[in-house]
């Protein structure tokens, strides 16, 4: 073996491990945005289970809200048919209608007190109802726009991520682009001094053949004219 294939077999050897340098480190560069694309469905399936009981409490909430406004809404009729506008009794005239025998104004009186009461309590829980409610969607927003907030966080942690990748990808490329076009600049070099080398020994051979017959015709002609 010369020097020359001795020098080719090393740098091949070379950039054959400078290749299997890159595409190991590039093999565990994907499995470690793998297993960090597995933690993170990991932490959202975790998050996903641990908010499901909060969301089923709030659905099972806002259905008690729901028959609680329902029932609310029954009583309110209720009162109202009760608390229709009664008729106006006339008192005076010849058509003015008398009050009944045995009727007591004292027991009017409490009716309506009691009236007014179970109107007042209801007005206080339909208040106490509205306010909740309030309070329900205020709540409900925040949670939407958290969520939405983290998930666009989250969203763009991961194209930062994948940029990130990608331009890691581009310049490893690009460094074993260059390296290969460097090897193979190299090697068209080493062919061509290869050649103009086997050329040039080539030409000295030919020169050095017609020396040699020259030296031997002119021996040849001086053994000719010393014979002579």
């Amino acid at each position: 073996m010369s020097n020359w294939d001795a020098r080719d077999k090393k740098i091949k050897s070379k950039n054959e491990a400078w290749l299997r340098q890159v595409l190991e480190a590039k093999a565990d560069r994907l499995l470690k945005a793998k297993q960090e694309q597995e933690r993170k469905d990991e932490i959202l399936k975790t998050l996903h289970e641990n908010r499901q009981p909060i969301f089923a409490a709030q659905l099972k909430r806002t259905e008690e809200r729901l028959k609680a406004a329902e029932a609310v809404s029954k009583m309110t009729s209720t009162y109202n048919q009760k608390r229709s506008i009664p008729v106006k009794i006339k008192k005076k005239g010849k058509r003015a209608n008398m009050p009944k025998e045995g009727a007591d104004p004292k027991e009017n009186s409490e009716a309506a007190h009691k009236e007014d009461s179970v109107e007042a309590k209801m007005r206080a829980e339909m208040d106490e109802l509205n306010r909740r409610s309030s309070l329900d969607r205020a709540r409900e927003r925040k949670i939407t726009e958290k969520s939405t907030k983290r998930q666009e966080k989250t969203n763009n942690r991961v194209a930062e991520l994948r940029e990130e990748d990608e331009k890691i990808r581009v310049a490893a490329e690009e460094l074993s682009a260059k390296r290969l076009a460097r090897f193979a600049e190299a090697k068209a070099q080493d062919k061509a001094a290869k050649e103009k080398r086997e050329k040039d020994l080539m030409r000295l051979a030919k020169i050095r053949e017609k020396k040699t017959y020259l030296r031997e015709q002119q021996r040849r002609e001086r053994m000719a004219a010393s014979a002579a």
